[in-house]
């Protein structure tokens, strides 16, 4: 399921708000990432992207590989990438096993002051929380909520719990 909210859907004059939130699954072998992305969010795995928002994303089943810049890392199941705007990055899934992912996208002026976080100024923003069930529910709950006529100010809250407790459960 892939939710995106379009500007005047996101009370974009608020400190922090959501410009997408979802899951998917590719199963070993499948394209990816699908073609259900719009604009702006599809990317071809080996060009890579930039985008203009923080992401925060979960893989929680199979495992695949994160390319910043001339470096790549492998991406085990239980990571969580804490990826900032404006980094070309490229991701993908191991075509023998696929993954499952979960991601929200956001930003806003209140975001850049607050996400000072270590893992967001180092080379790498991967960082290894484990299957966490907490964290697994925050996106379960994300997901359930994300409508474009929900409460935005629940998900801003949700991305904030959501950050501070990956960022102190990482190992």
């Amino acid at each position: 399921m892939i939710k995106y909210f379009t500007p005047e859907h996101t009370e974009k004059e608020k400190q922090i708000y959501v410009s997408t939130v979802g899951y998917e699954e590719i199963a070993p072998g499948e394209e990816y990432p699908s073609r259900n992305h719009p604009e702006g969010y599809y990317f071809d795995p080996s060009v890579g992207r930039v985008i203009d928002e923080y992401q925060i994303v979960y893989f929680v089943d199979g495992r695949g590989t994160l390319r910043l810049g001339n470096e790549s890392f492998e991406i085990p199941s239980g990571s969580v990438l804490m990826l900032p705007p404006c980094m070309w990055h490229s991701y993908f899934p191991d075509k023998s096993t696929g993954w499952k992912q979960y991601w929200i996208g956001f930003k806003g002026e209140f975001v850049n002051d607050w996400l000072r976080v270590p893992s967001l100024s180092s080379g790498n923003p991967l960082l290894r929380v484990g299957l966490n069930p907490e964290i697994l529910a925050l996106f379960h709950k994300a997901v359930e909520i994300a409508r474009p006529d929900s409460n935005i100010n629940l998900i801003g809250g949700l991305i904030i719990y959501l950050v501070t407790l990956v960022s102190t459960e990482k190992s």
